[in-house]
């Protein structure tokens, strides 16, 4: 019997967990993600009810430890899923990064293009939402990189 986890993330950033960890979500064994998952996963509390992800939009097959049985210990607190979503959104930007930022010091193309081109590739939705979303994100990474004195 499958166990699953439930998240609630911006559009984009769900449709990017997909592409990469697929859908439902597969965690590596050795990424950051599934570690968050171990440290915090707790069994549910009496009064608690299971979570059966009305209004998710990403679903995280459980993955199995060998001291933590999903069919036992299968909730997340609300802190733990918005640290679990703030990791994806870190594992997001380091690609905004490599893909776009990075590349764009070389590059001819617009930073339009580059944020089309990066939709695209990992299948984030193309509308007006999402990618003024990742402009946005994208805008910030760069004022943060430029503000440690780091390269673009």
């Amino acid at each position: 019997m499958d166990v699953y986890l439930y998240l609630t993330a911006p559009p984009y950033l769900a449709d990017f967990i997909h592409y990469i960890y697929g859908n439902p979500a597969f965690l590596p064994k050795y990424s950051v993600e599934r570690n968050i998952i171990h440290k915090y996963v707790r069994r549910l509390q009496k009064d608690e009810k299971p979570d059966i992800g009305t209004g998710a939009n990403v679903r995280i097959l459980m993955p199995c430890f060998s001291d933590k049985d999903p069919r036992t210990y299968n909730a997340l607190s609300p802190k733990a899923k918005q640290y679990l979503i703030k990791s994806f959104l870190e594992q997001f930007d380091v690609f905004l990064y490599r893909k776009i930022i990075q590349p764009k010091v070389f590059s001819k193309i617009t930073l339009n293009e580059h944020i089309y081109l990066f939709m695209e590739k990992y299948g984030i939705e193309d509308n007006e939402s999402n990618w003024c979303a990742i402009s946005q994100r994208v805008y910030r990474l760069k004022k943060k990189l430029s503000s440690n004195n780091i390269l673009m």
